[in-house]
């Protein structure tokens, strides 16, 4: 009865933004949107605690069995843990390329900062900076819904596609937000009992020639949608910190760049 219920009010919530096309307006929508999706969330056992995330950031074996997986790299480099400790106050990750690592086989820091989110259900979103051969920037914005274990993120992903269109250097944008794109059976993926390297990513990602534009919808969306970040998981801090508070931290590393 709640689900049907808050799927009703979002539905209104939405046409409401539809009607009046504006980004202060389409912002509240998404707001109270993020919020009746933490009403509708539950207590999973599945996900980690964020003692484990720490544990296992820097390779040490987890406490509660099933956390990681040797086949998953989630042990980060020096350089990756000011990224991440960043990230955690920030409520979105930024990473050059994918943050692939050679000797790794994968991106150890993507997939710590996923586990991370899934242990404070947020959306994990991430900042992708890359270069053209002329050297002119292109980004992309991936805002994965898979650590709120719902596949009821429909108006959501429409939310941050409408934020997206608003902002010029856009050049393109692709939806794999439901486990229908990805063509996956929906009995395939259990939400509520498998960890969360077992869960296809569902994404939003929009591509930028513009780093300030790329910037500027990670800050959107971190703001909408990381409400309860850092309180999940058996610990971690309460308060979510304005982005301007820490973006001193990430001058120097973005002019690198």
């Amino acid at each position: 009865m709640l689900l049907l219920v808050v799927e009703v009010m979002i539905m209104l919530l939405s046409a409401h933004g539809f009607q009046q096309g504006s980004v202060k307006v389409m912002s509240n929508v998404f707001r109270q949107q993020r919020l009746f999706l933490s009403m509708m969330s539950k207590r999973l056992e599945v996900r980690p605690v964020l003692d484990d995330v720490e544990r296992i950031s820097f390779g040490k074996a987890a406490k509660r069995r099933g956390t990681g997986s040797r086949a998953v790299p989630h042990r980060l480099n020096a350089d990756e843990r000011v990224e991440f400790n960043l990230a955690k106050k920030r409520k979105y990750l930024l990473m050059r390329g994918s943050g692939w690592r050679h000797e790794r086989g994968d991106s150890p820091l993507a997939n710590l900062y996923r586990l991370y989110c899934d242990a404070t259900e947020i959306v994990a979103i991430s900042v992708r900076r890359g270069l053209q051969p002329d050297g002119a920037a292109v980004d992309e914005v991936v805002v994965d819904f898979s650590p709120l274990r719902t596949t009821n993120v429909l108006d959501l992903a429409d939310a941050v596609k409408r934020e997206a269109s608003l902002l010029p250097s856009l050049i393109g944008i692709q939806d794999f937000s439901s486990v229908d794109l990805l063509g996956w059976a929906n009995e395939e993926v259990n939400l509520e009992e498998d960890t969360i390297w077992r869960i296809p990513a569902l994404v939003i990602v929009g591509t930028f020639t513009e780093r300030k534009d790329s910037r500027s919808l990670a800050e959107t969306c971190a703001k909408m949608m990381c409400l309860n970040g850092g309180g999940g998981g058996g610990g971690g801090g309460g308060d979510v910190k304005r982005v301007s508070e820490i973006e001193g931290n990430d001058k120097a590393e973005e002019e690198e760049v």
